[in-house]
C-alpha cells in the first residue's frame, strides 16, 4: 500500500470512528455523518467522477438514516445507538471497498485547487450566520410558522426511540428524524431549563448544514457546466450558482415558513441533478442512485420522489436495446432491475399504507409563498427555452433531456395534487404551491448552471465571460423576483444578510431568548400583555404547542390566531388546554381580571418585567 493510500484510508478510520465514539459519548452529533460521508465520497469516486461521488454519498447516506428510523424500534436499539452503527458500518464498509479494490484517486493538490474556491460561497454565507447566532443568541429565523411543530414531532421520535409507524405514524420521517437524531445526543446532560434552547440551537445547525450542502452541489453543477472551460471559469460558475440556495426565493422562503424540508428535499434533488448527469456515462449506476434518491425523497416530502424515478427511468429504459445486444446482457438486465427495486418495494411497503392513511391531507390549507402558476410556468418555460438552445449551440442534449423530464413529471404530479383539491374553495392551494417551489427552485440553479455553459467556449475573452456571469445572475434573480422578498432592502436578497441585518424573514424583534427563559417542560404557558403584541403572539406560536403530541390537538390552532390582548379569546384557549396554565404577564392587574373571565379555570398569573 503506498504512503499517500495508507494515509487517506487511515485519515478516514480515525475520523468515522472518533465519530462515532462522541456521538455516542453525548458530545457532538456532527463528526460521524461527515466522516462517514467523506469514506463514501472517496470509495465511490475511485470509478466515478467526484461531483457524482459527493451526490451519491448524501443521497445513500440520507436513504440509510430513513431505514434506519423505520426499523430502530422494531429491534429494540436507541435513535443515537442506531445511528451510530448505521454511521460506523457505512463508513467502514467503504474503507473496506477501498483497500480490496486498490485505490488509487485521492484528493491531491489538483483536485483541492478545484474544490477549494467551489466552498467559498457557501461556506462564507453559513459562516455569518453561525457566527451571528453565536454572538447574539439570535435564532429567530430558525423558528417561524411550522418550525414548532417539527420540534414537537422531533421529540416523539425521540422518545420513541424512531419512528413508531402505529402509535404515532408520520409520513415524512427523514426530517423530523434526522433532527431527532442530532437533538437527542447528550440530551441526558442538558438541564430541562436549557432544553428548548438546546433543541433549537441543534435545529438551527442542522439547517445550516443543509443549506451549505446545497450551496455546495449548486457549486459543483455550476463548475461542472463549464466543461473544458479556464479554472477562473469554473470558480465563477461555481460561485454564482452557489448563491442560489441562499437567496429569499429558496432559503429565506423555506425560513419565513419554517420548511425544514424544503432545505433537505432541495438538497437531495440537487444531488439527483448530478446523479442524472452522470447517467450519460455510467447509466446503471447513476439509475440506481436515483432510486436511492427517491426513497430518501418519499421519506421526506413524497410528491418530488417522482423526478428521480422518472429519470432513473429514462436512463434505463432508453439503454435496454444496447444492453440487450451487447456481451453480459442478461447481467446487465439484472444489476437494471436491482438499479429500481428500491423504489417499488419502499412504495408497497410504506408509501401506500401512509397514502391510504393520510391521503386526505393533500386537499389541506397552510401558510405558503404567494407562488402563483403563471409564475411557474414563466421558470419552466424558460428552463426548457434556454436548455434546448444549449442543445443546440453546444451540443448538451443529456441536459435539455433531463429538464424535459423534470418539467413532463412535474406537470403529471401537480395535476395530481390539483385534483386532490376537487372538493376546496380554489384548485390552487398548499401542496400544489410547495410542490411547484421546489421543482422551480431546482429548475433555477438549472437554469443558472445552463446559461454558465456557454463560459465553456469563451477563453480569452474576458468581457464576454463578465457578461455571461451577469447574465447567469440577471435571469434567475428576475424569474425569482415574480414572488419579491419581504424586506424592500438589498440585504433582505441573500437571506445571511438579512439575518444579521434583521431584515425580511429576520425583520421581527429579537425574543428567542426570552422564550427559552418562560418554556418550562410540562408546563403549559402562555404570553398574554406580557412583551409587545407582536412578540408575544411569537411566543405564544411556541408556548401554545409545545406540550402538544397530536397535530388535532384544539390549543394548536390558537397558537396562530390568538390575540394576546383579547382576554377573551385567553379564556378560549386555556379551556382548550384542559389542564392547569401558567399565564405570563407584565400586567399587575391582569390576574383578576383574568380569574373573572374565565371562571373555573386552573389559572396561575406569572407577573414579570418585560
Amino acid at each position: 500500500m503506498s504512503r499517500v493510500r495508507a494515509v487517506w484510508i487511515g485519515a478516514m478510520a480515525v475520523g468515522v470512528a472518533l465519530g462515532v465514539a462522541l456521538l455516542w459519548a453525548g458530545v457532538t452529533p456532527w463528526l460521524a455523518p461527515l466522516a462517514a460521508l467523506l469514506s463514501l465520497t472517496l470509495s465511490i469516486g475511485q470509478r466515478t467522477s467526484w461531483p457524482f461521488a459527493i451526490a451519491a454519498a448524501v443521497i445513500i447516506e440520507l436513504a440509510l438514516v430513513a431505514l434506519v428510523l423505520r426499523f430502530a424500534p422494531a429491534v429494540g436499539m436507541s435513535l443515537v445507538g442506531g445511528a451510530g452503527l448505521m454511521f460506523a458500518l457505512l463508513g467502514a464498509g467503504a474503507l473496506i471497498v477501498l483497500v480490496v479494490s486498490g485505490a488509487h484517486r485521492f484528493i491531491g493538490r489538483r483536485e483541492l485547487r478545484v474544490v477549494t474556491p467551489l466552498l467559498i460561497t457557501p461556506v462564507l454565507l453559513v459562516l455569518v450566520i453561525a457566527v451571528f447566532c453565536a454572538t447574539t443568541g439570535g435564532f429567530e429565523w430558525a423558528m417561524h410558522n411550522d418550525a414548532v411543530w417539527n420540534l414537537v414531532t422531533t421529540r416523539t421520535l425521540i422518545a420513541d426511540g424512531g419512528l413508531d409507524a402505529i402509535a404515532h405514524p408520520n409520513a415524512s420521517p427523514l426530517t423530523p428524524g434526522l433532527l431527532a437524531i442530532a437533538a437527542a445526543v447528550g440530551r441526558e446532560a442538558v438541564a430541562l431549563e436549557n432544553l428548548l434552547r438546546h433543541d433549537v440551537q441543534r435545529f438551527a445547525t442542522f439547517w445550516l448544514i443543509c443549506v451549505a450542502g446545497a450551496g455546495l452541489l449548486a457549486a459543483l453543477i455550476g463548475a461542472r457546466s463549464v466543461h473544458g472551460g479556464t479554472r477562473v471559469a469554473r470558480v465563477g460558475a461555481a460561485a454564482v450558482a452557489a448563491v442560489t440556495p441562499f437567496t429569499w426565493f429558496i432559503f429565506g422562503f423555506a425560513a419565513q415558513y419554517g420548511f425544514y424540508n424544503a432545505s433537505l428535499t432541495l438538497l437531495l434533488l440537487l444531488a439527483t441533478w448530478l446523479a442524472w448527469l452522470e447517467t450519460r456515462v455510467s447509466p446503471i449506476a447513476g439509475a440506481g442512485v436515483l432510486s436511492l434518491a427517491s426513497v430518501a425523497l418519499l421519506a421526506t416530502w413524497a410528491p418530488v420522489a417522482a423526478i428521480p424515478f422518472a429519470l432513473a427511468a429514462f436512463a434505463l429504459l432508453s439503454r435496454v436495446p444496447t444492453f440487450a445486444r451487447g456481451p453480459g446482457n442478461a447481467r446487465r438486465l439484472v444489476l437494471l432491475a436491482v438499479a429500481v427495486a428500491p423504489v417499488p418495494l419502499y412504495i408497497v411497503a410504506v408509501t401506500l399504507p401512509d397514502l391510504r392513511r393520510d391521503g386526505a391531507a393533500l386537499a389541506v390549507d397552510g401558510g405558503i409563498m404567494p407562488l402563483q402558476p403563471v409564475h411557474v410556468a414563466v421558470i419552466a418555460v424558460v428552463a426548457v427555452a434556454i436548455s434546448a438552445l444549449t442543445a443546440l449551440h453546444l451540443h448538451q442534449r443529456h441536459q435539455f433531456t433531463g429538464v424535459v423530464i423534470v418539467v413532463a413529471i412535474s406537470g403529471v404530479v401537480g395535476a395530481y395534487l390539483i385534483a386532490q383539491r376537487s372538493g376546496s374553495a380554489s384548485w390552487w392551494g398548499y401542496y400544489p404551491a410547495k410542490f411547484a417551489w421546489l421543482v422551480v427552485s431546482l429548475l433555477i440553479v438549472i437554469i443558472a448552471a445552463t446559461l454558465l455553459s456557454e463560459l465553456a467556449v469563451l477563453r480569452r475573452r474576458p468581457a464576454a465571460s463578465i457578461g455571461v456571469l451577469a447574465l447567469a445572475t440577471l435571469v434567475p434573480g428576475v424569474l425569482m423576483a415574480q414572488v419579491p422578498p419581504m424586506g424592500d432592502r438589498l440585504a433582505s436578497l441573500i437571506t445571511p444578510m438579512a439575518i444579521v441585518t434583521h431584515q425580511g424573514v429576520a425583520g421581527s424583534y429579537p425574543v428567542a431568548q426570552r422564550l427559552f427563559e418562560l418554556a418550562e417542560p410540562g408546563v403549559r404557558t402562555m404570553a398574554f400583555s406580557y412583551l409587545s403584541p407582536t412578540d408575544d403572539t411569537f411566543l405564544n406560536s411556541w408556548l401554545l404547542q409545545l406540550e402538544s403530541t397530536e397535530a388535532s390537538d384544539p390549543i394548536r390552532m390558537y397558537s396562530y390566531i390568538l390575540d394576546p390582548t383579547d382576554e377573551a379569546q385567553a379564556c378560549d384557549a386555556i379551556r382548550a388546554w384542559r389542564a392547569p396554565v401558567r399565564v405570563v404577564t407584565s400586567d399587575p392587574s391582569l390576574g383578576g381580571r383574568l380569574t373573572s373571565a374565565c371562571t373555573g379555570a386552573p389559572i396561575t398569573v406569572d407577573v414579570r418585567t418585560p
